[in-house]
């Protein structure tokens, strides 16, 4: 099913354009006239759409065996190595409490998913033991966004642990196929 908007002058299929336009609405952008912000807005969006796209590949491709599964998931670990390194260190810096700095921004819910995504995929935890781990501020970071309200209660809800994570066709579905 392709996200769409329809608002009196705005009509829009293109995901990312729908989530900037409501993040709009909701605050949840940097001030338009703070070009530094726009410009950090803009460099975590991209990095982690990069983070995205390496993991759609791998929902999708068939693998003959478990074996070859395996090794690919292997193989992505080892790539994701520097992706949470950089997040991690970026997030140690000034601070920040969010990607943004002290701000919750549209670019946290986007990192979230995809962090999901990877945790769902890879069957991996070692990111979100509430900081213990090696990439202790993005573990920090996690454990901050699922206590927040209501997104607290969502996660905990079978509608999040139902939900497709992007397609009912993908190696794994939902959070419940984990």
């Amino acid at each position: 099913m392709t996200p769409k908007i329809i608002k009196v002058s705005l009509k829009s299929k293109q995901s990312q354009a729908i989530i900037k336009y409501i993040a709009r609405i909701a605050g949840l952008r940097a001030s338009p006239n703070d070009n530094a912000a726009l410009a950090v807005e803009d460099m975590i969006e991209n990095q982690i759409i990069d983070i995205r796209t390496k993991l759609i590949m791998p929902l999708f491709r068939p693998y003959p065996s478990e074996a070859e599964w395996q090794k690919e998931a292997a193989a992505i670990k080892e790539q994701f190595v520097e992706y949470f390194t950089q997040l991690d260190n970026f997030l140690a810096s000034d601070g920040r409490k969010w990607l943004t700095g002290d701000r919750l921004s549209y670019v946290d819910f986007l990192a979230y998913e995809y962090l999901d995504w990877y945790r769902i995929l890879l069957n991996e935890e070692t990111v979100y033991d509430e900081g213990v781990t090696k990439y202790s501020n993005l573990g920090q970071y996690i454990v901050r966004f699922e206590q927040l309200e209501p997104l607290k209660e969502y996660l905990a809800s079978d509608a999040y642990r139902n939900a497709y994570l992007i397609s009912p066709n993908g190696r794994i579905r939902s959070r419940r196929d984990r």
